[in-house]
C-alpha cells in the first residue's frame, strides 16, 4: 500500500471536521454573538500612515479577504498581526482593540 493511500482517510477526515469548524463558525457568528476584537485602530493606522487598502493589496501583497476580514470584524492570525505590525510600523493596539462586552 502506498503512503498517498495510508494518508487519503486522514485527509478525507481533516477535510470534514474543518468543513464541521467553518460551519460552525458561521452558526455562531450569526446568532447576534457580539465580537470582542475590532480592527477600527487598522483603520485609523492606515490613515494615519498615509496608506490605503488598495496599496496594501497591490504593494505588500496582502490579500482581499483579509481586509475583507477586517473590515467584518473576524478572526485572523497572530502571524497576520504581526505581518501588520510591520507593514504598519506600529503596535498591536494600532491594529486591534479589545472590547469587553456589557
Amino acid at each position: 500500500m502506498s503512503q498517498q493511500s495510508e494518508l487519503a482517510p486522514f485527509l478525507y477526515i481533516i477535510v470534514y471536521l474543518s468543513t464541521i469548524v467553518n460551519r460552525l463558525t458561521i452558526i455562531y457568528n450569526n446568532i447576534g454573538v457580539k465580537n470582542l476584537i475590532t480592527y477600527e485602530p487598522f483603520y485609523k493606522t492606515l490613515k494615519e500612515k498615509g496608506l490605503t487598502t488598495y496599496k496594501l493589496i497591490t504593494t505588500y501583497g496582502i490579500s482581499g479577504s483579509l481586509i475583507d476580514r477586517l473590515k467584518h470584524n473576524k478572526p485572523i492570525t497572530t502571524v497576520t498581526i504581526d505581518d501588520l505590525c510591520k507593514i504598519l510600523d506600529c503596535d498591536v493596539d494600532g491594529i486591534l482593540e479589545y472590547k469587553k462586552d456589557n
